[in-house]
């Protein structure tokens, strides 16, 4: 715990209406998630991977499940609690679908309330059409 209260200092966390909020990154590859949370000037607090959450030797199919992002978002709880965050805006690296749904569900059952989502997804070079999805 002392190393906690240690790095509790070296962060600058933003306000909205009375409520200390993070950024909270969200990325996805083809078996993983990504979460990272990082203050107002976007400094990485911690990351966390389904793997690392679930255990290296898991299944792709169980990363990829709806409950996953619930245990990632345990997994926060700590720093929740320890910097006082009652807000998140979301950056989104993937393309929103039920997994954000999930997403808020677990937050909102933390009292944890989504501020403002941000949506970052790389277009393609030629910027016409994005990438063909596969189904």
């Amino acid at each position: 715990m002392k190393k906690l209260k240690d790095i509790k200092n070296k962060f600058l966390f933003g306000f909205s209406h009375d409520k200390k909020y993070v950024y909270l990154n969200m990325r996805k590859s083809y078996s993983n998630f990504f979460f990272t949370l990082a203050d107002k000037k976007h400094k990485v607090i911690v990351c966390n991977t389904a793997a690392m959450v679930l255990g290296k030797l898991e299944r792709r199919r169980r990363r990829k499940a709806p409950q996953t992002i619930e245990y990632m978002i345990a997994s926060f709880d700590k720093y929740f609690l320890l910097y006082n965050i009652t807000g998140i805006k979301l950056i989104l690296h993937i393309r929103p679908g039920f997994s954000i749904i999930n997403l808020v569900r677990s937050l909102q059952s933390r009292n944890i309330f989504l501020i403002k989502i941000l949506y970052k997804r790389k277009l393609p070079f030629s910027l016409t059409r994005g990438r063909r999805k596969k189904y």
